[in-house]
């Protein structure tokens, strides 16, 4: 992103799989980019039946997804301050089919 400008991406955006391919994620090419870390990071939400999850600076929200996968009674709210970030986050959500238990704020 140029400085000055967050509301959209430079460069390309790729499609990525997570969790053996149960979690469909678009993020930019370049930069940061999601990856194991953020699989481990929703490994480590127990699954004690319902629960409620707040991603803080969740980029386009792969372990919040992770998460929702893993979890099928959890809600999860995406918390993400770049609106790049968030509308890929958005797509990401539609994509993986949980608009019902995960949105982007």
């Amino acid at each position: 992103m140029s400085k000055g400008d967050h509301s959209r991406l430079e460069g390309e955006v790729t499609l990525d799989a997570f969790l053996a391919g149960r979690i469909k994620v678009s993020q930019p090419g370049s930069g940061y980019r999601a990856g194991l870390d953020a699989v481990v990071l929703a490994a480590t939400i127990a699954n004690t039946g319902e629960a409620r999850v707040l991603d803080l600076g969740a980029g386009v929200g792969t372990a919040g997804l992770c998460i929702a996968a893993r979890l099928p009674k959890a809600e999860v709210v995406l918390l993400e301050r770049e609106p790049a970030l968030a509308a890929l986050a958005q797509q990401n959500i539609a994509r993986n089919g949980m608009a019902e238990r995960v949105s982007v704020i």
